[in-house]
């Protein structure tokens, strides 16, 4: 079930490139998704360096990041506008803007345009992470120009529990990989550590940051002996437990054999 936008026929969309400020003026049609919508061309936008939850999996999230993202623009507009008779007979219509990034793909494998979508000057991609709509997704280890600005949003929302970091308490985070939140009706798995029966939730306040596994929060210091059960782990940033001995960001790759 897609959310139509046919009341607001003249949204505009400037879409820009680093080699000119190319405008078109189109018309916002259906959105998909948490991150993905299309326009009248019947050009399928997929918001770049973010993912959401599968709807057609019914992954925990998924309809809510597809409101949010609804809400925000339908807000957007409404603001500027005030009301739909308004809006028709806007000189200047609201600026929605589509952003490329040189740095990354700006067709994905589906033919879909990849992009950052601005509303009035602020980034959407940032904002969906920000308020826990969304995930940072690095597709590939690519990181664009907005990478740094995507993942302290993603912290924002993590320690303010925010959407997917409140509702989705058993998924693991990992930005090079895509969202994947479990069940709709919410999960949590469990990891039992082998040496004094702690028990974690990833996702929550248990677990480190900065392991893609649930690696308890430090201190206190574990060592991978204490850790036997989670086998192999992914070192995402800083390792305050001091795993990855070789700097190569997998750790206790010996409880991995």
């Amino acid at each position: 079930m897609f959310r139509k936008f046919a009341p607001f026929a003249l949204l505009f969309l400037l879409a820009s490139s680093l080699a000119g400020c190319s405008k078109e003026s189109i018309t916002v049609d259906e959105i998909y998704d948490g991150d993905t919508f299309s326009i009248s061309t019947g050009k399928v936008i997929r918001m770049v360096q973010i993912d959401t939850p599968e709807l057609s999996t019914n992954e925990c999230y998924a309809e809510d990041a597809k409101v949010v993202l609804s809400e925000i623009i339908e807000g957007f507009i409404s603001k500027a506008a005030g009301t739909i008779t308004d809006l028709k007979t806007l000189s200047k219509p609201p600026l929605i803007e589509l952003e490329s990034d040189s740095a990354l793909d700006s067709v994905d494998k589906y033919g879909r345009k990849l992009s950052y979508l601005f509303l009035g000057g602020k980034n959407i991609n940032i904002e969906l992470v920000r308020r826990g709509a969304a995930l940072p997704f690095f597709y590939g280890g690519a990181k664009g120009k907005y990478a740094a600005e995507l993942e302290k949003a993603a912290d924002f929302a993590r320690q303010k529990e925010l959407g997917i970091w409140d509702k989705c308490r058993g998924f693991t985070y990992n930005p090079y990989q895509a969202a994947s939140t479990g069940s709709g009706l919410g999960y949590s798995q469990v990891v039992q550590d082998d040496l004094n029966g702690l028990s974690a939730i990833p996702g929550d306040r248990n677990c480190s940051p900065h392991y893609r596994e649930c690696v308890p929060q430090y201190p206190p210091d574990y060592d991978c002996g204490d850790l036997i059960s989670l086998g192999l782990i992914h070192v995402i940033d800083a390792d305050p437990h001091r795993l990855d001995r070789d700097g190569d960001g997998l750790a206790c790759e010996s409880n991995a054999r």
